[in-house]
């Protein structure tokens, strides 16, 4: 629409609390947790199943005479369309998993570890935020209401997006101390969590291992 642009300019303007676009490391800390979610639905398609009779009984007459070239047609015709029933959240896959087994193995499905990607998914948000229950920054207790999961290595130097990749931080201990000053969070095996300044200065979520504990 006319003035469109000028709008988008405006409202960017208003948001970022001053007269232009977000920059440098200001832009940087709020991409860090920008999301864009596709949400996909389904169901079993019964539709899908009449079509697949209809092709057969169509090609009935000629089965026994179908060239290669038609008989591929007619199975890649026939798999587009199983692969449409049988594929989805409420697939037949799924309704079978979901029906034959015992819990917990019949809830969904979902991944804890996808390697590299954009954003984070709805899982391994829930994952890390039971595993710390509140910011992973040492000695702070802000709830997860308040915190941002965060990747341990950034994305944009190619940090992974797992469970064990990613820490819940809460604003100061995300945007500030990890995006404007550099600290690095440490995430050890066990649970327990480390910040290093770009100094080396080290502050710890427990206390240091002892000669005896090594």
């Amino acid at each position: 629409m006319p003035g469109a642009s000028e709008l988008e300019a405006a409202w960017l303007a208003a948001r970022a609390g001053e007269p232009g676009y977000l920059a440098g490391q200001d832009a940087e800390t709020i991409a860090c947790d920008a999301t864009i979610i596709p949400v996909v639905v389904g169901h079993p398609d019964w539709q899908v199943i009449d079509q697949v009779i209809e092709v057969c009984l169509a090609a009935a007459p000629h089965l026994t005479d179908l060239s290669p070239k038609a008989h591929e047609a007619l199975r890649m015709q026939v798999g587009r369309l199983a692969i449409d029933f049988v594929s989805g959240p409420a697939g037949v896959a799924g309704f079978l998993r979901t029906h034959l087994l015992d819990a917990p193995f019949n809830s969904r499905s979902v991944p804890l570890d996808i390697g590299h990607a954009e954003t984070i998914p709805a899982a391994i948000r829930r994952a890390v935020i039971l595993r710390d229950r509140h910011c992973a920054g040492p000695g702070c207790d802000k709830p997860p209401a308040a915190c941002d999961v965060h990747h341990i290595v950034h994305k944009k130097d190619g940090g992974k997006t797992s469970v064990s990749a990613c820490v819940l931080l809460c604003q100061f201990h995300h945007d500030i101390c990890v995006h404007r000053h550099g600290w690095q969070i440490i995430l050890h095996p066990d649970g327990t969590t480390e910040a290093r300044s770009p100094d080396g200065h080290i502050i710890r979520s427990h206390a240091p291992p002892t000669t005896r504990a090594g």
